[in-house]
């Protein structure tokens, strides 16, 4: 079957008289359509080229006239366009900057000739134009600007020209300027907000599933009892825009000064040849942007875990790093940064743009809410049992991008202070349900291998955004964390409208899609015991590749031990069976026996009374079976001291 072009874009030209009649389209007028391609967004987008002028339609409604019909137009000034791109080109010219014409080269380190000098300079300036694009706001609205230029403490106004409230309105600063929608489907993702409504295009979309990071942006947010102010890359794809309340969101256009001068970050990746393509450079950018605010003197194992999320199909990433080594040695005055420059300002705004109370958008179909904190997301369940609750939206993001699943009414939990709350204590580690996977690191490595194990979930932007709670929550029978917290012993718990009920973790999986989660309840926390003095633990995921993959399986391990025997056992896995399950024929067969390589033996028998694994596309059914037997076994060695994993050597390239 071919290729639907349903929704592929038309490039309209003027209809050729000798040609076939039926290329005209329905009120365009005679004009030849030509297929471009899979447009990868759901918009049919048609361009019509009309003597000096250009329109473009989209099929996209405009919100404000919802339901009558009505399109958007844009009109173009083609000349003007020319001029503006006439003027750029002889700005940038030859001669114009000797920086694009130091190159390094190809490996050996050899001088570039005449004609290698020419492909870098034309390369150099089409990266720093589209690095270095800033969008003007529209005529039509206000705005208010944090940068200094205007501090009129003025919000955008909504298509009726009222100031919206903070009740019925998602109210974020986007760049310098401070916004306010009341008119927000629950569905609407930040990539879409920021190409087809703000026209920052820059930010790409390439897999809309959180893979590529082609569409990576900062989103700063207020956390800890310091109410610090913490900039994060996330993925644009799958960020709905429900989420964004009281956030400041960062795009690439924004990074570079006033005056044209790339940001350091920018600028290496120019200086050291960083893009190829440049389809991915933006989304690059963004995260070696993140990791410069972040870290003075990055190793390169911190450079290649912030890239984690990245895919570059042309540099092989090795001229990506260089340039991340070079900009971090790169530290203008804190004015030049645009963050560092605001950064007071936006925390102070950010504070003053939190919800008070429960903010609730459209209604019907289109309804979307905003619980201000744990009671009002109670009571919010009691109207709404079946609503879907969104924190992270690595899980449910993919319901929309891909399923195309409608999520009315949601419920976005990720801005409720009470979720993302961390407690230590002897007994053990209270984490709360919306605690992401980042913010949790600190907590979990004091348990053997779980920060290591955190390191392999998505990439940096998907840990950003993930959360262990969701994790939990949606039951998946491959999650990574139910499995270790299982056999760590953790409890959850459940809270609704009538109170709250502590349940221990492996009793909450019921069957497939099936969890102990009564209608109008909601997760909470996660109790973590603390793992006492002589207890051995390990966690292992098994994926076809290292970073950035679902497992196929994960075991989890742990026992303590009475002189030479086993006193307790606790295995649980993840990818054998419908819910994440503890091994409990394995574990019987190890308890009072000797931890020796004769009972690990033995026990492997076990597996087969546990577990029924089945095939799929990620392992089958004896590739499970024969993993989980192998890692009871590396557990073993790797607790009698055997060094059972391969070392990474850094300094090799």
């Amino acid at each position: 079957m071919g290729p639907d072009h349903r929704h592929q874009p038309l490039l309209l030209l003027p209809h050729d008289p000798g040609g076939d009649s039926r290329d005209e389209t329905e009120g365009l007028g005679p004009h030849r359509q030509y297929r471009l391609g899979a447009w990868p967004r759901r918009l049919a987008l048609q361009v019509r080229l009309c003597g000096r002028q250009a329109w473009y339609h989209g099929a996209h409604q405009d919100r404000g006239a919802r339901g009558r019909g009505k399109r958007h137009h844009r009109e173009l000034d083609l000349p003007r366009l020319c001029a503006d791109a006439a003027r750029r080109k002889a700005d940038t010219g030859p001669g114009k900057d000797a920086r694009h014409h130091r190159g390094t080269g190809d490996q050996r380190g050899d001088a570039q000739g005449p004609a290698d000098q020419e492909i870098h300079h034309r390369r150099a300036s089409c990266l720093a134009g589209a690095l270095s694009c800033q969008r003007r706001g529209r005529p039509d609205h206000r705005h208010a600007c944090l940068d200094g230029r205007r501090l009129d403490g003025a919000i955008e106004r909504d298509r009726e020209g009222r100031m919206a409230q903070a009740s019925d309105s998602i109210r974020f600063i986007l760049n310098d300027r401070e916004v306010a929608l009341s008119d927000v489907a629950p569905t609407d993702t930040l990539l879409d907000f920021l190409r087809l409504e703000r026209r920052l295009t820059a930010t790409k979309e390439g897999c809309a599933e959180g893979d590529c990071g082609a569409c990576t942006v900062l989103v700063g947010r207020l956390t800890g009892n310091s109410e610090s102010l913490v900039y994060e890359t996330v993925n644009a794809c799958i960020r709905f825009v429900g989420s964004l309340n009281a956030t400041h969101v960062v795009t690439v256009e924004h990074l570079a000064a006033s005056d044209g001068t790339l940001h350091p970050v920018q600028q290496a990746m120019i200086d050291f040849h960083g893009s190829q393509c440049g389809f991915c450079t933006p989304g690059i950018v963004m995260s070696l942007y993140g990791l410069w605010l972040t870290k003075d003197n990055p190793s390169r194992a911190a450079i290649e875990k912030a890239l984690q999320g990245n895919l570059c199909r042309c540099t092989g990433y090795e001229p990506i790093i260089r340039a991340a080594e070079a900009a971090a040695k790169e530290r203008p005055s804190a004015v030049f940064d645009p963050i560092t420059r605001t950064r007071e300002t936006v925390a102070a705004r950010l504070k003053a743009l939190r919800a008070t109370e429960t903010i609730v958008i459209g209604k019907g179909e289109d309804c979307l809410i905003v619980p201000a904190d744990t009671a009002g997301l109670a009571t919010v369940l009691a109207e709404h049992p079946a609503a879907t609750i969104v924190a992270g939206a690595t899980d449910v993001g993919l319901w929309v991008t891909k399923q195309m699943r409608p999520i009315n009414p949601a419920v976005f939990i990720n801005g409720i202070a009470e979720l993302q709350k961390i407690e230590s204590s002897e007994a053990g580690l209270t984490i709360g349900a919306g605690v992401s996977y980042t913010a949790a690191f600190e907590a979990l490595v004091a348990y053997p291998t779980f920060g290591a194990l955190l390191d392999r979930i998505g990439g940096e932007q998907v840990r950003n955004m993930g959360t262990i709670g969701g994790n939990i929550a949606n039951g998946s029978p491959i999650g990574d964390s139910p499995p270790p917290l299982i056999a760590l012993g953790a409890t959850v718990t459940l809270r609704s409208k009538d109170g709250t009920r502590p349940l221990p973790l492996e009793d909450f999986f019921i069957a497939y899609g099936k969890q102990d989660r009564r209608p109008g309840e909601f997760l909470e926390s996660i109790f973590v015991p603390a793992l006492p003095a002589g207890d051995r633990f390990a966690a292992y995921k098994v994926t076809k590749r290292r970073d950035e993959d679902i497992s196929a399986l994960l075991g989890a391990f742990r026992i303590s031990l009475e002189g030479d025997r086993v006193k307790t056992a606790r295995i649980a896995f993840g990818g054998m069976a419908a819910t994440p399950k503890r091994a409990k024929a394995v574990e019987a067969a190890l308890l009072g026996q000797p931890w020796t390589e004769d009972t690990v033996r033995s026990a492997q028998t076990a597996f087969e009374t546990d577990f029924q694994p089945i095939d799929d596309w990620r392992a089958t059914s004896a590739y499970r079976m024969l993993a989980a037997k192998n890692l009871l076994m590396r557990f073993f060695l790797e607790s009698i001291g055997e060094e059972a994993q391969l070392q990474r050597f850094e300094d090799v390239a």
